[in-house]
């Protein structure tokens, strides 16, 4: 199977003015807002990733404060929902097989809660992509060089193939993302644009 994996598409990230907003973010979200209509329009399986802080988290000695909690700037975007109504908020919980796939087989987004940058320390992400039998993977959203990059580690690593919206990431440091992108390229992922999905 073929699915959509969104990274933290949440307002401290992507609108302006937050704590953590990267680069290019304004034209991040038009393009976060065409693969949301694209999945929805096609069928296509959508998961993502959502920071989900305590105002005491570890994170927060490295990173400004971002994402705590229910706050607004946790927050999806807007673009993010465009008519889908419904997600699912799935916590770090270990839940069993059989919840797991009731909530799969809703086919409604469901988004993978997470306080650190690597998504794979929620268990019931791994679970969800072995129910779903995925393959394949078009990745974005932010940032370039933590979360997504990690993501997309994990996703090769769990032997995904993976092709990464370059019009939809980005990032803060440009010798970060860079050294990023030519590390995901080393590992094989396919670079491309919003017409190519």
């Amino acid at each position: 199977m073929r699915i959509f994996f969104d990274v933290n598409s949440q307002r401290d990230f992507l609108e302006s003015g937050r704590p953590m907003t990267v680069k290019d973010n304004l034209k991040i979200k038009e393009a976060i807002k065409t693969l949301t209509w694209i999945a929805k329009e096609n069928n296509i399986r959508l998961l993502g990733s959502v920071d989900f802080h305590k105002t005491i988290d570890n994170e927060f000695l490295k990173f400004p404060v971002h994402c705590v909690g229910c706050s607004e700037g946790a927050r999806h975007i807007e673009e993010d929902y465009l008519k889908l109504n419904v997600m699912n908020y799935i916590h770090k919980a270990e839940y069993d097989n059989k919840f797991m796939l009731s909530l799969i087989n809703k086919k409604i987004p469901l988004y993978f809660v997470k306080d650190d940058i690597n998504i794979f320390h929620n268990p019931n992400i791994e679970k969800t992509l072995d129910i779903l039998k995925v393959k394949e993977a078009i990745v974005y959203g932010v940032s370039t060089e933590y979360d997504l990059k990690t993501t997309v580690d994990e996703l090769i690593d769990h032997d995904i193939k993976v092709k990464v919206v370059l019009t939809a990431i980005g990032g803060y440091k440009e010798d970060k993302i860079n050294e990023a992108l030519i590390d995901m390229d080393r590992r094989g992922v396919k670079f491309i644009n919003l017409q190519a999905v």
